[in-house]
């Protein structure tokens, strides 16, 4: 959990201390991603509830989730967040999605590390992961 924190941060602050001047083509679509990555993280972490959780095990009293955005993705925080977060690269340091990059694939190890968890603990997890194929990105991931 502090590694995905120390890379959000660094992500984060390379954008800030690399910023300059793009096309505004470039921060319109970067700022629009931002919006609808927070949107969506928003959206998700509401539909998950009582169940959320940043730790890799399901809270004691969790439930599956299943409707909202996890109809489409399993993990849809880490892609509204990867999609917030390429947004702030693309508008002000494209330089910094090396370090999207680098979370993109921890969060996918961590995920692993997490539906291990979940079908352990929720037989409905494999028939659901099984019908929602995309892990974190949809087609891609």
């Amino acid at each position: 959990m502090l590694a995905q924190s120390v890379l959000m941060v660094l992500i984060l602050a390379a954008c800030a201390r690399l910023s300059h001047p793009h096309a505004p083509v470039a921060r319109a679509i970067g700022g629009a991603m931002v919006v609808a990555g927070l949107a969506l993280s928003v959206w998700a972490a509401r539909t998950m509830g009582r169940s959320f959780t940043a730790l890799p095990t399901p809270r004691p009293d969790g439930e599956l989730v299943t409707s909202g955005p996890y109809r489409a993705v399993r993990h849809p925080v880490y892609s509204a967040l990867l999609l917030a977060l390429s947004g702030a690269c693309i508008a002000l340091a494209p330089v910094a999605l090396t370090g999207v990059v680098a979370l993109a694939t921890l969060w996918w190890c961590k995920a692993g590390v997490e539906e291990r968890h979940l079908r352990s603990r929720f037989p409905a997890y494999a028939p659901y992961a099984a019908r929602v194929r995309a892990r974190i990105i949809p087609w891609v991931l």
